[in-house]
């Protein structure tokens, strides 16, 4: 032991220190996605869409989208954006179809599932945060909001989208995917 403390310092030794600092940050690193992970699954399994039957409605909602339609994370589904249009209009009937982790392709094969000959008085779709933080190309995002805008156009109402924001890097540094500028700017002119 004594001899290890007489050897002077030398680039074997940073070396060493390098790789064990790398070790506990990559550690670090795992354990805290791995918490985060669960902590959404527990979110997740928390939350339910909010939906609301009226027999013979005069008044139709359709919400579409990810977990920000579904209302992940509130603790009542009315205060999630489907359950406050709700309130909004307290005759209608609400049938929300937004799916956690759902992606802009997945809003397109849902699409397909509706009746075409059903109508509803507003369309609110709140996609493509999973699209930005997965990068999906800007092309791919701008085509299938056409298309989702297309068919939604079809069902007779008003069609709203609320789009995620930019995705920025803590404390403003830089944009991870500008997904969110790029559709608010593409849903208005397709709109």
């Amino acid at each position: 032991m004594n001899k290890l403390l007489k050897e002077p310092f030398t680039l074997k030794h940073l070396i060493a220190l390098l790789a064990i600092a790398i070790i506990v940050v990559l550690a670090y690193s795992v354990a805290r996605c791995y918490f985060l992970y669960q902590k959404t699954l527990v979110l997740e399994a928390r939350t339910s869409p909010f939906n609301r039957s009226v027999p013979d409605a005069s008044f139709r909602i359709l919400v579409l989208g990810d977990s920000t339609a579904v209302g992940t994370g509130v603790v009542r589904s009315e205060d999630s954006t489907a359950g406050r249009l709700a309130q909004k209009y307290p005759n209608a009937e609400v049938v929300n179809l937004a799916v956690n982790g759902l992606k802009i392709a997945g809003l397109e094969t849902i699409l397909k599932t509706i009746d075409e000959k059903r109508h509803f008085d507003i369309v609110l779709i709140q996609i493509g945060a999973n699209d930005i933080i997965r990068l999906t190309s800007m092309r791919d995002i701008e085509a299938g909001i056409d298309r989702i805008l297309a068919r939604s156009r079809e069902f007779g109402g008003k069609v709203i989208v609320l789009h995620s924001g930019d995705m920025a890097q803590p404390r403003g540094e830089g944009h991870i995917h500008k997904g969110g500028s790029h559709i608010r700017r593409f849903v208005c002119r397709s709109l």
